[in-house]
């Protein structure tokens, strides 16, 4: 299996500056702006990305589709689901698991943010994040964030 960088060379395209938490790619997915196509292009996510916006999907846990109908939840998966697509994966092995697991402990994050930390820590990127307890947690650790609206 080919891991993300190696990906990245052999379509030629640069590597990634920044791995994308769920926050800052659904907030993504709601902004109208000509940077928002570098930014996703910049961007990496994590493998597990997918269910946790299936998860602010399925509970609307997002203030931009609360009061959405079915339908247009539906609509909006498949417009999610066609730009994940296309991004770029940082895989995380199962020898990372324990890693993981002890930064969530450490921390206090759940296990999804601390994987996006444990990405951008171990792959020396900058996490994109609207979590400011995750943004936190970073800093601490030494590892830089900055949130869509600095970007955008």
């Amino acid at each position: 299996m080919l891991n993300w960088s190696d990906r990245a060379e052999m379509k030629g395209d640069p590597l990634p500056d920044y791995i994308m938490d769920s926050s800052s790619l659904f907030n993504a997915f709601f902004i109208h702006s000509d940077k928002k196509l570098t930014l996703l292009r910049n961007s990496a996510i994590s493998e597990l990305t997918i269910f946790e916006v299936g998860n602010v999907l399925r509970k609307r846990r997002d203030e931009n589709i609360t009061n959405m109908s079915e339908s247009d939840l539906y609509q909006v998966s498949q417009r999610i689901e066609s730009v994940m697509t296309f991004l770029t994966k940082s895989p995380i092995p199962g020898n990372e698991l324990t890693s993981i697991f002890r930064l969530s402990l450490e921390t206090g994050l759940t296990f999804y943010d601390a994987s996006y930390l444990h990405l951008a820590r171990r792959d020396e990127k900058t996490l994109v994040t609207e979590d400011k307890k995750l943004s936190k947690a970073a800093e601490d650790l030494g590892v830089r964030t900055v949130s869509i609206s600095q970007i955008i």
